[in-house]
């Protein structure tokens, strides 16, 4: 009998038809692919100003908030609202990496190994996933605390840890990055992160050389 895991998207969608997904058999490795139903690229990016009430048509965020929403790696809080400006969660960010990746998240009664985050959440077959793949840890004693917001410092630790850990990829250096003003201030832990990423032009600083790395960050 097989032991599947759950099924990876293997990003081959085109405009003309649907990608397709995989699952694997950790008994013996044998392969499942079907298709991914629904994963077929647009022709046209949703317009999110039309979608959501509260997306103006020339906020500095629009033109990400049509990218990210036609292509399903964000979804709104509601059928017609986006919440731009509410802080992220740290459930809500390891969504999004599981949106990217095409992970199936459909099945969600599943054991996560954190005691704050149950059977049956949405987002908990998303913490699941990514505490499996190395893309993130607890925040000591057992809790991954899904509620709370997401630091920057965090998220630039999960987003190295999905491109090296889960990707198998290096982040390139692209600019140069002087050394923070309040480079104290970051966690030990998070430094190299937090470094990378600034190095490969995934994040700046909030202005006066400043990271705020216990900061929280938006939805845009």
């Amino acid at each position: 009998t097989h032991s599947f895991g759950e099924y990876v998207y293997n990003n081959d969608a085109t405009e003309s038809a649907d990608g397709t997904k995989t699952r694997t058999c950790s008994v013996c490795g044998h392969k499942e692919t079907i298709v991914a139903e629904g994963t077929k690229l647009e022709k046209t990016l949703i317009d999110s100003s039309s979608k959501f009430i509260d997306v103006p048509s020339k906020a500095w965020y629009k033109k990400y908030v049509d990218y990210s929403v036609t292509y399903g790696i964000f979804t709104g809080t509601s059928s017609n609202t986006f919440s731009p400006n509410t802080d992220m969660t740290r459930a809500q960010f390891v969504q999004v990496f599981a949106n990217i990746s095409g992970v199936d998240t459909s099945h969600k009664n599943v054991n996560s190994g954190f005691s704050d985050v149950p059977k049956g959440k949405w987002y908990t077959a998303a913490v699941t996933w990514a505490a499996k793949n190395g893309i993130v840890n607890g925040v000591g004693g057992g809790r991954f605390d899904p509620n709370a917001k997401v630091t920057r410092e965090q998220m630039c630790v999960m987003i190295v840890n999905y491109i090296e850990n889960y990707q198998k990829r290096t982040l390139s250096v692209t600019t140069t990055a002087s050394t923070f003003a309040d480079d104290a201030k970051i966690a030990t832990w998070a430094k190299t992160a937090v470094y990378k990423c600034a190095k490969a032009g995934l994040v700046n600083g909030v202005g006066n050389n400043m990271f705020a790395p216990k900061a929280s960050a938006t939805r845009a």
